[in-house]
């Protein structure tokens, strides 16, 4: 019961792009994004260091699509507070790698 209510409330964000632009299936990028974030984080865990590097930078890109999302569809602070923290975690993980040591931002 409690997926088929999660499966609702994701079609509201399937008017956000990349869903909406290449019109994808709400429900199939939900499990996508699902799956991808599972082996990520499978990565995380038994993964060497290139693959966990890797993988800690997919879930940037996906942590900072997350917030994008709630912020596109004016969803509450309390529901794009977990992308954010996810955010912050991830950037952690990577600074704690070294892996934005590499990283040259000129402004």
């Amino acid at each position: 019961m409690n997926c088929c209510l999660q499966e609702d409330k994701f079609q509201k964000y399937a008017r956000v792009p990349p869903i909406h632009v290449l019109r994808l299936n709400p429900e199939f990028y939900m499990l996508f994004v699902g799956v991808v974030e599972i082996a990520c984080v499978g990565l995380l865990l038994f993964g060497r260091a290139r693959p966990a590097v890797l993988a800690t930078w997919v879930l940037l890109v996906l942590m900072a699509g997350a917030i994008y999302t709630h912020v596109a569809v004016s969803d509450k602070l309390n529901d794009t507070i977990p992308a954010i923290i996810g955010l912050v975690l991830v950037l952690a993980r990577l600074w704690a790698m070294g892996a934005l040591d590499d990283v040259k931002v000129k402004i």
